[in-house]
Parts: C-alpha cells; structure tokens; sequence
C-alpha cells in the first residue's frame, strides 16, 4: 500500500509539473492519470486528502492542457471517490469551482456538471432516504453557485460561438443541445433535493434554462423531448 501511495503521489506531481511544459509527452503522462483513478477505492480513501490536494494543483496548473476527454472522466471520478472523506469534501469543492470558473470546455462540460451534482447530493443528507449525517450546509451556497455558472457558461459559449462560421457544424450543434439538455436534466435532479433552499434555487435555474433555450438556438423538438422526458417526470415525483 505504502508503494502504491509513493507511486500515486509522484504520477499526479509529474503531470503537474511536465504536463504545460512537455507536451510531446502528454499522451503517457494522460495515461498515468487513468491508471491513478483505477486504484483500489479502499487506497484512495486512505489516501484521499493527499489526493484531493495533488488534484487540485494539477488542475490549478495544466488544466488547459487536458486534452482528453476520458482523462476528464478518470479525474472527476477520483473527486467523486475521495468527496467521502470529510476533510477532503471541501477541496473537492474547491477543485471543481476552480474548473467551472476558469477550465469549463465543451470537451469537459459533460462530465464536471454531475460532478458538481454530486457534491450537492453530498452536501445535503437525505433524511427520506434514512440518511443521518450532518452534511456540508456552509458549502451550499458555494455549490449552487456553480450550478448557476456552469448554465452561464454554455450562454457565453454559444454567444461566442454563433459568431463564428463554425457555429453551423455538426459537432457544435449537437454539443450545444445535448449540453442545453443536460443542464436541464442535472436542474430536474437536483430540484428532488430535500433541501428547500436547494429546491428553490434550482427552480429557478431551469426557468432560466428555459428561457435560454431561444437564445441558445434550442430546436422546438428538443424542448419538447425535455419537457416530457424531464421536466414532467420530475413535477410528477414531486407531487
């Protein structure tokens, strides 16, 4: 275990340290990132505030230089591992803010916005579900916010994005409805939260969303596809 920690350890501070310098060399050092998130869960509990540290940094550090959309996954699913360790919640937190704010890309959009849905659904225990512990409260706020920012986000892409001659291409285009509905998709999950204050604020996140959806170009098809796909779905379990 000691071997397997020292090896984690140096993986995640060599693709820190090399990964905006070396990038002749990023396809190995991507592959070492996948290898560290395939340890044992049991390791990587042990060893989660380390990680959650070394994370933090790679991302503060190369973030822009993570140009691999399974590497995206692998990092996000280490958060997701690590996020049980109460000393390491906040820097998980912290890591994927850090992200939303400064490193959202369409190729990693899709994997960080149920990340932050996780560290809500982390944040708030279900009492419904015979959950007793105490949760993260002061990180609520924290977390909407970057629900808010992530649905912001793609507004500013397009916005961007419809100006260029690229705006008609097959892969912006499906980007930008598949990313359109899967904010509303994380909106409707996290509007079942037992949290009040986290209801409300996400009730209104997908009002916007809605709203967005003429600014963002949304065919009449895919709304409609959400409103009975998700939004009904969703009114109906709160009922």
């Amino acid at each position: 275990a000691s071997l397997v920690q020292k090896a984690i350890m140096a993986m995640l501070r060599l693709c820190q340290r090399l990964l905006p310098y070396k990038t002749d060399i990023s396809e190995p050092l991507m592959r070492g990132i996948q290898l560290v998130s395939l340890v044992d869960e049991q390791v990587a509990s042990d060893m989660a505030s380390t990680i959650a540290a070394e994370v933090l940094n790679l991302l503060k550090g190369a973030a822009p230089y993570i140009q691999h959309q399974p590497v995206w996954v692998s990092i996000c699913g280490l958060l997701k591992i690590i996020q049980y360790d109460p000393a390491s919640f906040p820097v998980c937190v912290e890591t994927v803010g850090w992200v939303v704010r400064e490193a959202l890309t369409p190729l990693n959009f899709a994997i960080v916005l149920p990340t932050v849905v996780d560290l809500m659904e982390r944040a708030v225990p279900d009492a419904r579900r015979g959950e007793g512990r105490t949760g993260y409260p002061q990180h609520v706020p924290d977390l909407l916010g970057l629900l808010l920012s992530s649905e912001e986000w793609l507004e500013l892409w397009w916005l961007g994005m419809a100006r260029s001659p690229r705006a008609s291409e097959p892969q912006w285009v499906s980007f930008k409805h598949d990313a359109w509905y899967q904010v509303v998709s994380m909106l409707c999950r996290v509007i079942n939260n037992a949290n009040l204050e986290v209801r409300s604020a996400a009730v209104g996140f997908l009002q916007r969303s809605v709203v967005a959806a003429e600014k963002l170009a949304i065919g009449v098809e895919q709304v409609q596809q959400s409103l009975l796909m998700l939004v009904l779905p969703m009114t109906h379990d709160l009922v």
